[in-house]
């Protein structure tokens, strides 16, 4: 094969692989939140892209049962399905200084974060705290503990004394009731059921 004929096949097809190599290289790519409309079923963000080019409602694709509103400067990735820019998706949105990044986390830890620290932390062995990751105290329901202090207050308004007086006759006294009302025993910022 001469060179002018090897020049005219790389020609031909680089005007064949052409399209399909801007196609491919558009299929995924950084992109940064500018806006967020979260009022539709799927929310829809405002996203800048190299060159400073900005798509406008760009579905925003998030884990079923889980749904947050990226804050702005946040990191996505878009996809183009099939290379074509007309109906991108973005998924994992994140801005990095918010992510926890010197937690020394353990294989199998993680939890929901915000601003920088854990709200919700699961550590390997399964136990969940709530507030911080390092929380020293466990959560209580409030109605089960209160409950629980109810029935110790009627156990004590009624426990009675049976004694003998100094005259001999057989005695039985109860208390009188001192414990008031238990307070309320809530969390101030954790809720369960």
């Amino acid at each position: 094969m001469d060179r002018r004929m090897f020049e005219d096949l790389r020609q031909f097809l680089g005007r064949w692989i052409s399209p399909l190599q801007a196609r491919v290289n558009s299929m995924v790519t950084r992109a940064v939140v500018s806006l967020v409309d979260d009022a539709k079923l799927a929310q829809e963000l405002q996203l800048r892209i190299a060159r400073n080019e900005v798509l406008d409602g760009v579905e925003h694709a998030q884990q079923a049962g889980v749904s947050f509103v990226p804050p702005e400067g946040a990191e996505v990735i878009m996809l183009c399905m099939g290379g074509a820019t007309a109906y991108p998706v973005a998924i994992c949105a994140q801005k990095r200084e918010d992510r926890p990044s010197d937690e020394g986390l353990e294989p199998g830890e993680g939890g929901l974060y915000y601003a920088g620290e854990f709200k919700v932390f699961v550590k390997a062995n399964g136990e969940v705290h709530l507030g911080e990751k390092d929380a020293a105290d466990f959560v209580a329901l409030a109605q089960a503990v209160l409950d629980e202090l109810n029935d110790i207050r009627t156990t004590f308004d009624a426990h009675t004394h049976a004694y003998t007086s100094p005259g001999g006759a057989a005695v039985t006294t109860g208390l009188t009731p001192t414990m008031g009302a238990a307070g309320s025993v809530a969390a101030a910022k954790v809720k369960a059921s």
